[in-house]
């Protein structure tokens, strides 16, 4: 499985645009990569927000 570290630019473009950042989204979501952040990503209210969103895009595509 590919492992990567992503950054919170990523989160935060996965949420407002439909690019590559969504699309690494996507694979997170599905399984298909496993993601890594800093604890102060992982953390925070800008995190939780996108998992919260993409988990709702996700139902409703």
């Amino acid at each position: 499985m590919i492992k990567i570290v992503l950054d919170t630019n990523i989160f935060v473009s996965s949420i407002f645009w439909f690019g590559p950042s969504h699309k690494v989204a996507e694979k997170a979501l599905d399984g298909k990569i496993e993601v890594f952040t800093s604890i102060e990503t992982s953390h925070s209210t800008v995190f939780k927000q996108w998992f919260k969103v993409e988990c709702e895009l996700l139902k409703d595509s």
